[in-house]
């Protein structure tokens, strides 16, 4: 009981430090030793009210993505994956941010794609360039690269 006494003790640090996640799965660990216990009990109150706190902070940070600006959304998702580290509310972050790096370039390759059409080589080439700069952790961003490559041969431009 002095080990689930010391977890508690850790969880509640963490949860007024504001590492959330971390005392979150501090919470749902202990209240899954002796659920019947009073300390498991609390442990198990505080898991869910943290849970529940987390689950409408995303919820809210998810609909800022649809209406906020782009950096303003990465903002404000890097700041609740940094306090949700360590629990599955950092994965869903870590997710969202992905999604929405991707969707920007996404969105940049299609006005670099146009351009291209458009045989407006040097627009399309300075555009991929934004892309190859900001978003190299998209998940296209080998491809972009290859076609870059190809795309510089073809035309002859650097």
């Amino acid at each position: 009981m002095k080990q689930v006494e010391s977890e508690f003790e850790k969880a509640q640090l963490a949860e007024k430090d504001g590492r959330l996640g971390e005392a979150f799965t501090l919470y749902t660990q202990i209240a899954e030793i002796l659920p019947d216990t009073e300390l498991c009990r609390t442990a198990k109150e505080s898991a869910i009210h943290l849970g529940t706190q987390a689950e409408t902070q995303f919820n809210r940070l998810k609909k800022m993505a649809d209406e906020k600006p782009y950096v303003q959304s990465v903002k404000a998702l890097e700041t609740f994956r940094d306090k949700y580290a360590g629990s599955v509310f950092k994965e869903h972050a870590t997710q969202l941010l992905s999604e929405l790096l991707n969707a920007k370039a996404d969105a940049l390759e299609g006005r670099a794609r146009a351009a291209e059409a458009e045989n407006n080589y040097t627009r399309a080439l300075q555009l991929y360039k934004l892309y190859l700069t900001h978003f190299q952790e998209s998940e296209r961003y080998a491809e972009v690269q290859k076609h870059v490559k190809a795309l510089k041969n073809k035309t002859g431009m650097r």
